[in-house]
């Protein structure tokens, strides 16, 4: 896509064959980015490994289902399924549900605690309902698409460090990291193509940094 909008420019985007998705038990909530050869000159033969925590999508997943379960129905809009998020509203469904919070807490103790979500003792899966099942599959795929872009954006910044600006008040790290959530919202926003809510799409992104 970047190729056909600037036929004039060179691609920051290095071949694919240069790019190994991979995953790794590291306990950790996380995806990186690792550079195999980092002393090879010629850029079109490094390689880059993209490695995504091997619990994070099933993490990802069950935390989509407890949050979407924690968010009341409003009334619908039209054609439009429709859940609340206003504050007092959430709480009184908490309140009437205990195993919402119970399941959160559960999922969160047994990734920050013993090393994977896979480990948790109490939950279990549950087919949910409509409207929360497409408003879950909507934030774990969005939570995933961005998580991959952001990876993405990290391989892109090594491969152009030597034409960008970098501020020198600015802390170690943080133009790399911002770079790569630039991409990472890029790619998002690809993938959904224009006719998707830009919030919407945006929505993995914030709720995996939260």
């Amino acid at each position: 896509e970047f190729r056909r909008s600037h036929p004039l420019l060179p691609s920051p985007v290095p071949s694919r064959s240069q790019i190994v998705f991979g995953t790794l038990p590291s306990g950790h909530v996380e995806a990186f980015m690792y550079l195999v050869n980092p002393l090879e000159r010629d850029k079109s033969k490094q390689v880059f490994l993209v490695i995504f925590e091997s619990g994070l999508m099933r993490f990802a997943e069950i935390l989509s289902d407890v949050i979407v379960r924690a968010l009341p129905q409003s009334d619908p809009r039209g054609t439009f399924l429709t859940l609340a998020t206003d504050k007092t509203a959430v709480e009184k469904r908490l309140d009437l549900n205990p195993d919402i919070t119970r399941d959160f807490y559960d999922a969160l103790s047994a990734y920050v605690l013993k090393g994977g979500p896979y480990l948790s003792t109490t939950y279990e899966a549950k087919e949910l309902t409509e409207p929360y099942a497409t408003f879950a599959a909507l934030l774990y795929r969005s939570t995933l698409v961005f998580a991959m872009g952001h990876e993405y954006g990290h391989v892109i910044f090594s491969q152009n460090r030597d034409y960008l600006t970098i501020d020198p008040h600015w802390p170690k790290g943080w133009h790399e990291e911002f770079f790569a959530d630039g991409w990472g919202v890029i790619l998002s926003l690809m993938a959904a193509g224009s006719q998707t809510d830009l919030e919407l799409t945006v929505l993995g992104a914030r709720f995996f940094f939260l």
